[in-house]
């Protein structure tokens, strides 16, 4: 699948993960890998050398920068909101194991 635009990036995330509010670790690193797999794969944002076993000659486009950070922002945001729920989960089993016992 070529990705042509930051929607349909968009939308292959949205698609990744069942439901926003309960994102988990493995799903976002799933998301980064993934998504910078169908970036590259794009031509448009990645340049794939074509002389064998030289990836130094690769390179992103101008294009493929720009989406590259605005990709890199979004996946920021689902990091930060995963590492909350991950906190507020051990928090609340904490508390709750501090219940049982006493």
């Amino acid at each position: 699948m070529k990705l042509a635009t930051r929607f349909d990036l968009r939308r292959w995330i949205l698609r990744c993960k069942a439901k926003y509010y309960t994102m988990k670790k493995t799903a976002v690193k799933d998301q980064l890998y993934g998504g910078l797999v169908e970036m590259m794969n794009n031509s448009s944002l990645f340049h794939k050398s074509d002389i064998g076993g030289h990836h130094e000659y690769s390179r992103w486009t101008d294009a493929g920068r720009t989406e590259l950070a605005q990709f890199m922002d979004d996946i920021s945001r689902k990091i930060l909101i995963a590492e909350d729920q991950e906190l507020d989960s051990r928090a609340k089993k904490m508390v709750i194991d501090n219940l049982k016992a006493k």
